[in-house]
């Protein structure tokens, strides 16, 4: 009689938990695009209301786990853009610190974990100064190493190293690998299986920073193959093409 009890139970905990994951996994699906649509939202509203809302939701979701986490600190990694974007520094710090945190604390870490662990920490490095940026940006690279020793088709690692080496100073070694870097990215899938709870950033960033880089290097005609890569790709076109667009139609 103990054990049907017991049994009885453990049946009546874990029904009545489903609708619970349930609702956690349809928060979670296309968390994303709620997140980059929440950051466009904020600058409409001038404040970070949106992106507050998502990250009070996804603190909520029981139980916490590394996914929860991940998309909490690619939100706060939005905000950090967003306060950067309105020069209050203090307060841009505070947050991508507190996404650094919380990424260094996860345990059993995947490929994505690290990558984003290492975008957050490239995002933190401007904050720091001397020897303690050189330290952030070694630790930066490291970890979006480990992503791709996971996992070496992983765009958003590669991405990583790219922006890494991009703004690395040229007196330190930066701008060495940068085209390395970030071509390597665009040559990976933006997920190497489609899952709307996983996180696809990074392709269109990947095409940016290079033309970027192309046109900041004077060689325009690497940038229009790479231009014409992107509408090929983006047919319905996408924030950086028009800019670069007309940077090239004035270009020699």
């Amino acid at each position: 009689m103990i054990k049907i009890k017991a049994l009885f139970s453990f049946l009546v905990a874990v029904y009545t938990t489903l609708p619970l994951f349930a609702q956690n996994l349809s928060y979670l699906q296309n968390v994303q695009s709620k997140i980059d649509s929440a950051l466009t939202h904020s600058f409409a509203q001038q404040n970070t209301a949106p992106l507050d809302s998502i990250l009070t939701q996804l603190a909520a979701l029981t139980p916490q786990s590394n996914l929860t986490t991940y998309w909490q600190s690619y939100a706060r990694s939005m905000v950090t853009i967003y306060f950067m974007k309105m020069k209050q520094t203090a307060k841009a710090e505070s947050a991508i610190n507190r996404a650094c945190d919380d990424m260094e604390k996860l345990d059993k870490k995947n490929t994505e974990d690290y990558a984003l662990l290492a975008s957050v920490q490239n995002l933190a490095i401007q904050f720091r100064s001397g020897m303690g940026a050189g330290k952030l940006s070694s630790q930066a690279v490291e970890n979006a190493q480990k992503a791709i020793q996971m996992d070496s088709t992983n765009l958003r690692a590669w991405y990583v190293l790219g922006t890494n080496d991009f703004y690395t100073p040229a007196f330190f070694g930066g701008g060495k690998k940068t085209e390395q870097y970030l071509t390597k990215a665009l040559s990976c899938p933006a997920q190497r299986v489609p899952n709307p709870y996983m996180p696809s950033w990074g392709r269109e960033e990947s095409y940016h920073l290079l033309l970027t880089y192309y046109v900041q290097k004077e060689q325009y005609e690497p940038a229009r193959i790479l231009l014409n890569a992107a509408k090929a790709e983006y047919p319905n076109g996408r924030w950086f093409i028009s800019q670069f667009e007309q940077q090239l139609k004035k270009a020699n």
